[in-house]
């Protein structure tokens, strides 16, 4: 597609959002997280820190 076309050109596209999901799908498996477990985001600096919460403490 022509960028000048596309007038969201540079936006993220609904592609990106399946790439993320895929990364974050993985980082559950490779960490032994329960979908159903709580977790914080946070931004600290220039990056962003996960915390599980529901596992916190055991």
């Amino acid at each position: 597609m022509n960028p000048d076309e596309n007038p969201f050109w540079g936006e993220p596209t609904p592609t990106d959002l399946w790439d993320d999901m895929d990364k974050l799908n993985e980082l559950y498996e490779e960490l032994e997280w329960d979908h159903t477990d709580f977790l914080e985001f946070k931004i600290e600096g220039n990056h962003i820190t996960i915390r599980n919460k529901s596992r916190e403490g055991r």
